[in-house]
C-alpha cells in the first residue's frame, strides 16, 4: 500500500486529491492532529473519549454510521491516537477490505477476519500463546470441517 502525503494545494488537481473519500485523515506523529483535521466545537468524539476512559462494570459498545466520506474513519483514527486510549485499550485499526472478499461477505467472514487480525497483531507485538492453543489456531488454516452440496430440496453431505 502506498503512502499519502498531505500537502496544501497549489492548484486544482492537488486540491481535488485532498478530497479523496477513501483516504481518512490520519493523525501525525505522536498523535498530533492531521493538518487538515478540524475539531468541531461540539464534536461527539469527545463524549466517546470520556465514556471510554470512565470506569465501567460492562465495557460500552459504540456504533459508527454515516454516509461515505463523512469522517467515520477519520474520527476513529483521531480517537485511536489519544495516548490515554492507547494506554487503556489495545486498539487495532483495519479495513475489512484488506482481510476478506467483500463481494461475498457474511457474518462468519467478518468474525473470522476480526479474529485473524487480532491474532496476527498479537503475534506481531511479541505475544505468546500456549503451544496447544497456537497449534489449534494455526490448524484452522485451510481445514474444511464439512462440505455441503445442495440440489433443489435435497441435501447431500460429504
Amino acid at each position: 500500500m502506498s503512502t499519502f502525503e498531505y500537502l496544501k494545494a497549489t492548484d486544482f488537481d492537488r486540491a481535488w486529491l485532498n478530497f479523496e473519500l477513501d483516504l481518512p485523515l490520519k493523525p501525525g506523529p505522536n498523535g498530533r492532529p492531521n493538518p487538515f483535521y478540524i475539531d468541531r466545537p461540539s464534536n461527539p468524539i469527545n463524549e466517546l473519549i470520556d465514556a471510554l476512559l470512565a470506569s465501567f462494570y460492562r465495557p460500552p459498545k459504540f456504533f459508527f454510521s454515516g454516509h461515505r466520506g463523512c469522517g467515520k474513519s477519520t474520527e476513529l483514527l483521531h480517537l485511536l491516537s489519544n495516548s490515554e486510549i492507547q494506554n487503556k485499550y489495545w486498539p487495532i485499526n483495519f479495513s475489512i477490505r484488506e482481510e476478506t472478499d467483500i463481494i461475498d461477505l457474511d457474518f462468519r467472514d467478518v468474525l473470522f477476519a476480526i479474529g485473524s487480525r487480532l491474532f496476527r497483531e498479537y503475534r506481531k507485538t511479541g505475544g505468546a500463546l500456549p503451544d496447544h492453543l497456537l497449534t489449534e489456531l494455526n490448524g484452522w488454516k485451510g481445514r474444511v470441517e464439512k462440505h455441503m452440496h445442495l440440489w433443489g430440496q435435497f441435501q447431500a453431505r460429504s
